[in-house]
């Protein structure tokens, strides 16, 4: 963060003056009285000295910024929200039911736009505001021990090669890996061939006992990823048995991994099968692999659980990232792309 000082006579005048020359997006750090200079700074009243900080933006990303948030209000016109009139929202609602958002969850942004249309707020900000609502994001823990869990084919094992790169290449930790996965060979393999070339130490496990003294060969390690068998929603026993194993690791950083892809009454299926596991966030993948991205507003609302991660593709360590909100708002209305 950068910082200047203003002196004024008062504070809304020192403050003005920090507005005029860097704008309204600064944080009030310092504030005091002085002196005025001179001789007859002794005898007369004193000015007021603010400090001000403000995060240093260049011109090529103020440019950017700018003609993100347009390109924004360009789409939603185009969606229908020009004017305030329920005719309006209707096309809008529309519009979002296209974009694959269900029914439920576009009833509530109808309803955030109708109790808003009349407040005067930017029509654009109405729409992102009711979007921001309902997408959850969690700046994910990583520490300790921490475990994947869900399906067969949404991509567990990847995500488990893509976190241990990020975090031994970028973040210089002490990372160890753990499978359950141990009925797929291929899954073994592949894992293997990743922690060999990040020279970090990897476990196959069956049983409890098994986890137990591999997480006692890694209790040096910042990190221990365990990866688990990825079981359907039908396959209630050997989910519980995924449960059991997981217990030994005493770990709540249990991420459920789910395909974008996937039909959304599958997806709820899966995420009530895993309920029992306590899993705390969710990670999504394949988004490269769709154009449209209502299923990840579906998914959080229907989950109630926070988004850790997103995955874009098949590269390790690249094709993981963090989200925010404007991100997966900018996804679903087409201002930005994979």
């Amino acid at each position: 963060m950068m910082t200047k000082k203003y002196t004024a006579d008062t504070i809304q005048d020192a403050m003005n003056l920090a507005k005029m020359e860097l704008g309204d997006n600064i944080t009030l750090i310092d504030k005091k009285e002085v002196r005025k200079s001179g001789i007859r700074g002794i005898f007369s009243k004193r000015d007021i000295e603010l400090t001000v900080g403000w995060e240093k933006i260049d011109k090529v990303e103020q440019n950017d910024l700018k003609r993100e948030v347009e390109q924004l209000k360009s789409i939603i016109s185009n969606m229908g929200f020009d004017n305030k009139n329920d005719n309006d929202i209707d096309k809008i609602c529309k519009n979002l039911l296209n974009l694959e958002l269900n029914e439920e969850i576009v009833e509530s942004i109808r309803t955030d736009l109708q109790e808003m249309k009349f407040n005067g707020i930017d029509t654009s900000k109405n729409l992102v505001e009711s979007l921001k609502k309902k997408i959850k994001i969690e700046n994910p823990t990583i520490n300790g021990k921490i475990a994947l869990v869900g399906p067969p084919g949404v991509g567990k094992t990847t995500t488990i090669a893509k976190l241990a790169a990020k975090l031994v290449f970028e973040e210089n930790k002490k990372v160890g890996v753990i499978t359950i996965d141990t009925y797929r060979i291929g899954a073994v393999e592949q894992l293997k061939i990743y922690t060999d070339i990040m020279n970090i130490p990897f476990k196959g496990v069956i049983s409890p006992d098994e986890m137990e003294l591999a997480l006692d060969e890694m209790k040096d390690c910042d990190v221990v990823l365990i990866d688990t068998t990825g079981r359907g929603y039908k396959n209630s026993m050997q989910i519980l048995e995924i449960k059991n194993l997981i217990d030994k690791a005493e770990t709540d950083n249990i991420h459920l991994v789910l395909n974008c892809t996937t039909r959304e009454n599958d997806t709820k299926a899966i995420i009530d099968s895993y309920r029992n596991v306590n899993f705390k966030s969710l990670i999504i993948t394949k988004l490269d692999e769709t154009i449209t991205y209502g299923s990840i507003f579906n998914i959080v609302n229907y989950a109630q659980k926070p988004i850790s991660y997103i995955t874009i593709g098949q590269n390790v360590p690249d094709d993981i990232i963090k989200p925010n909100e404007d991100k997966i708002i900018r996804l679903l209305l087409g201002v930005e792309s994979i």
